[in-house]
C-alpha cells in the first residue's frame, strides 16, 4: 500500500470535550477590558500624584514595567496604595498574562478547547430525540 495519495473527509468526530471546556473570544475580550479598567483606575491614582499620562490599552509587560518602578518607591507610598500595589502584582497581573495567552491562542478563531487548543466549537447533527448536540 502507498501513501502517495491521501483522502481528506470531513467527517465530524464526537470529542470527549464539551462545551464547558471551551474558551470564548467574547468572553475573554470582555473579561480582558474589564480587568484593563480596573488596572488603569488603580494606576490613575498613582499616576495622577506623579503627573504622568496613562495609557488607554496596557499590556502585561508594561505593567511589569510599571510595577517594577512603584516597587522601589513602595516606602515612599500611603498604605492603602501599597495594599493595592500588591493586589495588581500578585492578582490583576497573571490574569491580564492569562487573557493574552488565551487571545493569542484564539488567533483568528472565536474558540478553542481547553484540552486541545487545535479544536474548535462545532455543532452536531439532532440525535433522534430532536436535541441539538455539541
Amino acid at each position: 500500500m502507498s501513501l502517495d495519495v491521501q483522502y481528506i473527509d470531513r467527517t465530524k468526530i464526537e470529542a470527549k470535550s464539551n462545551k464547558y471546556t471551551f474558551v470564548w473570544r467574547g468572553s475573554v475580550e470582555k473579561y480582558k477590558d474589564k480587568l484593563e479598567a480596573k488596572i488603569n483606575s488603580i494606576l490613575s491614582d498613582n499616576q495622577k500624584a506623579n503627573k504622568e499620562e496613562l495609557p488607554k490599552n496596557i499590556n502585561s509587560e508594561e505593567l511589569k514595567k510599571r510595577l517594577s518602578v512603584l516597587n522601589k518607591k513602595l516606602k515612599e507610598l500611603p498604605k492603602k496604595v501599597a495594599k493595592e500595589l500588591q493586589k495588581l502584582q500578585e492578582e490583576l497581573l497573571p490574569k491580564l498574562e492569562k487573557y493574552e495567552k488565551d487571545i493569542a491562542i484564539l488567533g483568528a478563531r472565536n474558540s478553542y478547547s481547553k484540552t486541545d487548543s487545535d479544536a474548535t466549537f462545532m455543532r452536531m447533527k439532532e440525535d433522534h430525540m430532536k436535541n441539538v448536540r455539541f
